[in-house]
């Protein structure tokens, strides 16, 4: 198509640029047609804003964080309640999920929601199914300086004794391919930023394992976008 960049060449070009331990993404079939049919805007990457539906089907980045950033995900027992309420509401919601990061107090997402999902609506059961369940876990594992700090923050809370997560998440529409691929690897480098592993790959909880071939993560991804 005139006037589009060779994508994969660009991707290419920028993954000769990183270091071996960033190199958390692959090239893969499909994304030339992928920005062809949905190509860069002059708007570039737009801020989201909150309950809103779903903009011109784009992908979004989304943030959201547990409160006063306590790391209450410190085993598998919490992450897997993370991931099996990612893979009922992307189910749910028709999203796919092009890639992840799950961390210990908070959590990267880059979803493409059906046209007729709202990003609010899956947030909104993720949280409300996770908080309970994590309550839960966190009571059964004896966790009482977490709860404690939970059970405070659910202060002034309408209906709320346990506050688990921050109100509101941050999202980013994603209209431009470098942007994408910038945080694609911003969420696969979090784990190495963050001390917890040597390389993006060997986080089990985030999509790095996938994009790079070498193995299953803990939530399946859709790469061929």
């Amino acid at each position: 198509m005139a006037g589009v960049p060779d994508v994969v060449a660009i991707i290419s070009e920028v993954v000769a640029r990183v270091p071996r331990s960033s190199k958390s993404f692959r090239v893969v079939a499909g994304v030339s047609e992928w920005w062809q049919e949905f190509p860069p805007t002059s708007i570039g990457a737009i801020m989201g804003l909150r309950n809103r539906w779903n903009y011109s089907a784009y992908p979004y980045f989304i943030t959201t964080t547990v409160v006063e950033w306590a790391e209450v995900f410190k085993s598998k027992i919490y992450f897997d309640i993370l991931c099996k309420s990612l893979v009922f509401c992307k189910d749910k919601y028709i999203c796919k999920l092009l890639a992840y990061c799950l961390m210990p107090n908070h959590i990267h997402l880059v979803l493409w929601p059906d046209q007729s999902a709202a990003i609010s609506d899956f947030m909104r059961d993720f949280k409300k199914f996770t908080s309970v369940q994590i309550r839960k876990a966190l009571e059964r594992e004896g966790e009482l300086e977490l709860l404690n700090i939970l059970k405070v923050n659910a202060k002034g809370a309408k209906g709320q004794v346990f506050k688990l997560w921050k109100d509101r998440f941050d999202d980013l529409v994603l209209t431009r391919r470098e942007t994408m691929i910038t945080k694609i690897n911003y969420i696969h480098a979090n784990p190495v930023r963050k001390g917890l592993v040597s390389t993006p790959e060997d986080w089990f909880y985030s999509s790095a394992r996938d994009y790079l071939a070498i193995g299953s993560s803990a939530i399946p991804v859709d790469m061929e976008w």
